[in-house]
């Protein structure tokens, strides 16, 4: 059987959950700071790791979060990573390693990736998987099935909530000071056009932290609608989730300074979720219709693969169909939901639906004569999770697409140094995780645990050349 997924990339997970644990005391009073080594702006997982990173190289750290908890995205995530398959893993599952991982987020990106930066980020992942693990992050071992039905190593977390805890006790143990509820506006230049750090407010007023090093790790720009508006044409049809902080503030900040902006495709990550609290995502015996009542996507596939479909044919809402025996495998715990409808026949549900009843009729005719070739030949769906829906009461639940986080923004090389226009290097000026994610992505989240991966490896890096500059 197919695992059940955590939840949506945990979209529903709610960040005021994590704020008490991930609030450290701080003095927040609005000075001209001294000069400092390395100062990281943002407090998400791939700025903590940058944090802890550049303290553990000895550099005096400053970490300054315009909200008033620490985790940003990575507290509404289920904490997955995702790394290179062991020999073992590759025999038994079928578990992608080494070249072929590297493929396959360049397939997934279809080619439209920095293959170099990929193969530099798969070499790495390992070693940041085996890092969180040392400092007492807890995950578990999953063969876990991405686009195209290919099998990952994905390493699943107790929560992203838990992986920001770690990292926000290693910081500190390291001396790490954190500031809240301080937001970064501008980056400093000195008379030759240097970045010597970053203009800040807080509630006393404005502050200038003056540094040997910036890292932005402010996160994506999925709470800003102008940015959302300026790449996608999507920004009044998705509904939009992640943390309300993300609202580009490094994207801004480094383009002023002639940072190179790259952005592809719609630029938006994108899930789907239920109108029920089903708690995960459910194993694919239903049938997904449009609101004609025709079927439109694989059901087995990939989350973000499955939503882009929705996405690209124009559908902002959709049904998943089961009958009596479908719904049992694991959903009957929502059959009595307010918002799952049933009836006894497909007639009566159509019209519940407010879908024509020929046209669902003929789609699970259609739909059941497949399931008895047990061969999909109009979508593919894996004959694992071909079951007839024919037999009452028949159900449908309510379902849409939404985007939970974003693509594009800063190009960074290797040592996660922000480029500008010329694909030259900004003395000084570095960046991790989402606000950087540009030439490891295309339009289609790969897998979970990637994203994670990658932030917490580029924040790393971050943490390490920012360290060894200020020298």
């Amino acid at each position: 059987m197919r695992k059940l997924l955590k939840l949506i990339l945990s979209a529903v997970l709610i960040c005021s959950m994590a704020a008490c644990s991930n609030t450290p005391a701080t003095d927040n009073s609005a000075k001209n700071e001294p000069e400092i080594d390395v100062l990281v702006v943002g407090g998400g997982a791939s700025g903590l790791s940058a944090a802890v990173e550049a303290a553990g190289a000895g550099s005096k750290v400053v970490l300054i979060e315009k909200a008033s908890n620490l985790g940003g995205s990575t507290n509404y995530s289920a904490g997955a990573t995702v790394r290179n398959a062991t020999d073992e893993e590759a025999s038994t599952y079928g578990a992608l390693k080494g070249e072929e991982l590297v493929e396959y987020f360049m397939t997934v990106a279809e080619q439209n990736a920095d293959r170099d930066f990929i193969e530099f980020i798969v070499s790495k992942a390992d070693d940041t998987v085996n890092w969180l693990k040392g400092m007492g992050y807890q995950s578990d071992y999953m063969a876990y099935e991405g686009c195209n039905s290919e099998i990952l190593s994905v390493e699943w977390g107790v929560g992203g909530n838990q992986m920001i805890q770690i990292l926000t006790d290693k910081a500190t143990e390291l001396g790490v000071e954190i500031v809240m509820n301080t937001a970064a506006t501008e980056l400093i230049l000195d008379e030759s056009g240097t970045v010597t750090g970053v203009k800040a407010t807080n509630a006393e007023g404005e502050v200038d932290y003056l540094a040997k090093s910036v890292v932005l790790a402010t996160g994506s720009y999925i709470q800003n609608k102008d940015l959302i508006a300026q790449h996608t044409e999507l920004v009044d049809v998705l509904p939009l989730t992640g943390a309300p902080g993300n609202t580009g503030d490094g994207l801004k900040m480094a383009e002023a300074v002639n940072a190179k902006m790259t952005f592809k495709g719609p630029g938006l990550l994108s899930s789907w979720t239920t109108t029920a609290p089903i708690g995960a995502v459910p194993q694919a015996y239903f049938v997904a219709v449009d609101p004609q009542g025709n079927r439109f996507v694989n059901e087995v596939e990939f989350y973000s693969v499955f939503a882009n479909e929705a996405i690209k044919k124009g559908i902002s809402q959709f049904w998943l169909v089961y009958d009596a025996n479908t719904i049992a495998h694991d959903m009957s715990s929502v059959a009595e939901h307010e918002t799952m409808l049933s009836a006894d026949s497909l007639d009566e549900l159509a019209g519940l639906m407010n879908v024509d009843a020929a046209t669902l009729k003929a789609t699970i005719d259609s739909y059941n004569a497949l399931c008895d070739k047990q061969e999909d030949t109009e979508y593919g769906k894996n004959s694992k999770y071909l079951e007839k829906v024919e037999t009452g009461p028949y159900y449908a639940l309510t379902a849409f697409p939404l985007a939970i986080g974003t693509f594009g923004g800063l190009s960074i090389d290797e040592n996660s140094q922000v480029l500008d226009v010329n694909n030259a290097p900004i003395a000084n000026l570095y960046a991790a995780g989402e606000v950087a994610n540009a030439d490891f992505f295309g339009e289609v989240y790969p897998i979970s645990g990637s994203c994670l991966t990658y932030a917490t490896t580029t924040g790393r890096i971050a943490g390490q050349v920012a360290a060894e500059n200020a020298k």
